[in-house]
């Protein structure tokens, strides 16, 4: 079996920003210690301190070279001054070597930005980072962070431009239905599936008009259904694709790569009220690979993103209401957090609040996981 690196030797790995003359804990052990206090529920530098003091019987096995572990003011310097982006790269890095993607057919990856509330209290400037996660557990692949909201478009662009994405498939929400996204995603060598909504309206009714008047134009079509029951809510949702209109949508509107287009209904009823939606999009899956099982399936995992990481991080780590705002502070603790909750999920836990719980009533359980300390 190959062997895989342990979360401590890729922390080796991030750079130092103190002058060396100053250091007197290792970097390393440092952010270990981070990501032990994280996944025991720790939020922010003070009480991420605190559980290195409740816990000495650690301070050589994480790498301190002395008795005591840093102070809260030594882990908010640290923080603040860290390069982000290259930390990010190595963490997210060491969970894609742990990630079996052989076991996704085809890998699904849903890409959607996350406002970090909390920092923008006292008037400093919020936090917003963009990233993708793997459909089936959560797992952040990459990130990006955004200056504002409405940069979010460029950035994902440079985003998918900067992985390779063979035999990917990318899920975005209708603000990234964009050509350009859509052509990063194909020059990768991924392909996407895109909800078109309000943003592009001529697109929209266009598409809508042509599946309402399928029967009448002859166009090809396959369907897929689903009906579920879930707490007294019945839900059908029905996916119809057509190969010709997305060759059709290709060439009018030089939409890249589209080779098939979808129209999706939702029908919701409970406590006697029905609601019904109606959407429609685009894909570059071909027919043989996008079928309407698979796109419906596709289409709806997309959420993933939210249930199974921004939800998550918001309700069991707090992260919506942490104030840290200094520097790179709160977007190194948001990378800890998404990072270390797939790993939990590689790991088996389905219960991320439960696990919590326990690591932090026993610490020695978090420490016998393996991939942090242990290959």
């Amino acid at each position: 079996m190959q062997r895989l690196p342990s979360l401590a030797e890729r922390l080796a790995l991030v750079s130092d920003p103190r002058q060396a003359s100053k250091v007197q804990h290792p970097l390393a052990a440092i952010l270990l210690q981070l990501c032990f206090a994280v996944l025991c529920g720790a939020q922010g530098p003070r009480a991420i301190a605190e559980w290195g003091r409740l816990h000495a019987e650690y301070t050589q096995a994480l790498g301190y070279e002395r008795s005591e572990t840093p102070c809260a003011a030594t882990f908010s310097r640290v923080l603040r001054r860290l390069d982000w982006e290259a930390f990010a790269g190595i963490l997210h890095a060491w969970a894609r070597e742990w990630t079996d993607t052989k076991s996704h057919s085809p890998t699904a990856l849903a890409m959607d930005g996350k406002t970090l509330r909390g920092s923008r209290k006292r008037g400093a400037r919020g936090c917003h980072i963009l990233s993708m996660v793997l459909h089936d557990i959560g797992l952040v692949w990459s990130e990006a962070a955004v200056d504002d909201k409405t940069n979010e478009i460029p950035v994902a662009e440079q985003l998918a431009k900067g992985l390779r994405l063979d035999h990917c498939v990318v899920t975005v929400d209708a603000l990234l239905t964009q050509r350009g996204l859509a052509q990063a995603i194909r020059d990768s060598g991924g392909d996407y599936l895109m909800p078109v909504k309000d943003n592009h309206p001529a697109l929209r009714r266009e598409l809508m008009r042509l599946f309402e008047d399928a029967d009448g134009l002859a166009i090809t079509r396959r369907s897929a259904q689903t009906i579920e029951r879930n707490r007294g809510r019945w839900e059908r949702r029905r996916l119809t694709v057509s190969p010709e209109l997305g060759d059709y949508i290709a060439h009018v509107y030089d939409w890249p790569n589209a080779t098939q287009a979808y129209h999706l209904q939702r029908e919701t009823t409970r406590h006697g009220q029905t609601r019904r939606q109606v959407e429609v999009g685009l894909t570059s899956l071909d027919a043989t690979i996008g079928s309407p099982e698979v796109l419906l399936r596709l289409r709806r995992q997309h959420w993933h993103i939210e249930n199974r990481n921004h939800r998550v991080r918001d309700v069991t780590y707090d992260e919506d209401r942490s104030q840290v705002r200094c520097g790179a502070t709160p977007r190194v603790l948001a990378t800890v957090r998404a990072c270390l909750l797939g790993f939990l999920r590689l790991n088996g836990v389905d219960n991320v609040a439960r696990a919590t719980r326990r690591f932090a009533a026993k610490p020695q359980q978090a420490w016998q996981l393996r991939g942090l300390i242990h290959s």
